[in-house]
């Protein structure tokens, strides 16, 4: 029965893999035969990807705020032109006269004009101001949202920790209970095989080695 049941979880972790071969060796890793040695009291949730994207949403929400808060201010614009105009006549003392296309379309005369002038939409401080409140409500979401995670992510941490020490503790009392099973098991076949002993006595001590 034990055989068919670990066929059976090879032929599922093979699907996992999605491998058409079911057949595993057994792990031959250093972690079967020691205990791992990772300080789980140093372990903390500070680089959990959860906590990035909450933090980057954050910085997000509030460089949107700070836009909307700045769409308050009026917006200042600079505009410049430039103007030419060209005629046939001469633009030196004896005014002469050319009906050459060319000559008039040369450029004899320029204009130009620089100034800056500043928009306020008024009206539109009344959209950018529910805009505001609105990121910063979206700040408060956040950052609450995150506290909640870093809470169960504590928690899971703490749980998993506990969980860890207790298998560990566990793991090095393996070898006591082992110990202590051969031993009842021993002392139980030499009764039984000397008639003080039962087989239930002795059937009862081979199952606490089995499961030692």
């Amino acid at each position: 029965r034990s055989l068919g049941e670990e066929k059976s979880w090879q032929i599922k972790f093979g699907e996992f893999l999605g491998m058409t071969d079911s057949y595993f060796l057994v792990d031959s890793m250093l972690f079967n035969s020691s205990l791992p040695t990772t300080n789980v009291s140093q372990s903390t949730i500070d680089n959990n990807p959860v906590i990035g994207i909450y933090q980057n949403k954050i910085q997000s929400d509030i460089f949107a705020a700070k836009v909307a808060k700045r769409s308050y201010l009026p917006t200042l614009n600079y505009m410049g032109a430039l103007i030419g105009r060209g005629s046939g006549i001469s633009n030196t003392n004896d005014l002469s006269y050319s009906s050459n296309f060319v000559d008039g379309t040369k450029l004899q005369r320029y204009n130009y004009i620089i100034g800056a002038y500043a928009t306020w939409d008024v009206l539109g401080i009344f959209r950018t101001s529910r805009e505001y409140k609105s990121k910063m409500y979206e700040v408060q979401k956040d950052n609450a949202l995150l506290d909640e995670t870093k809470l169960n992510l504590n928690r899971q941490l703490e749980n998993a920790t506990i969980q860890l020490n207790i298998d560990i503790a566990q793991a090095k009392e393996a070898p006591v209970q082992l110990n202590a099973a051969e031993n009842g098991f021993n002392q139980s076949k030499a009764r039984y095989e000397s008639g003080l002993g039962t087989l239930l006595e002795l059937s009862q001590n081979l199952y606490v080695l089995a499961r030692a």
